[in-house]
């Protein structure tokens, strides 16, 4: 797929509007720290699977992998934020506010990449 190919010969460096620190690719079990250009390898399975991290832990990340079934491209966002003490209701709130926000920032990001690389 285009996309795929696209996403692996030139990762992006911003998603969204958001830095990428890491981008891992699960089919040659590699990852590439954007702010350093070094690359180290990663354990688990193998795939077509891409993977761009926001956060220094990887918890807030983008997956982007090819359909099994049909011609399509599937994007899943995981974005976390750590309690802190204290914490109210309203600042929970808040936080899941701003996490659902950073999520549709980071998806809407994808598009745009994907729909660049397509021309």
């Amino acid at each position: 797929m285009a996309i795929m190919k696209g996403l692996r010969g030139a990762p992006p460096k911003v998603i969204g509007g958001h830095l990428v620190i890491e981008a891992i690719d699960r089919q040659t079990g590699e990852a590439l720290n954007q702010r350093t250009d070094n690359i180290h390898s990663v354990a688990g399975d193998r795939g077509n699977i891409l993977i761009f991290t926001f956060s220094e832990t990887g918890h807030t990340r983008v997956t982007v992998r090819p359909s099994g079934t049909e011609p399509k491209i599937k994007y899943y966002v995981s974005a976390t934020s750590v309690d802190q003490p204290g914490q109210t209701e309203d600042d929970l709130h808040r936080t899941k506010q701003a996490i659902d926000r950073m999520a549709e920032e980071i998806i809407d990001g994808m598009l745009n990449v994907s729909e660049e690389i397509l021309g």
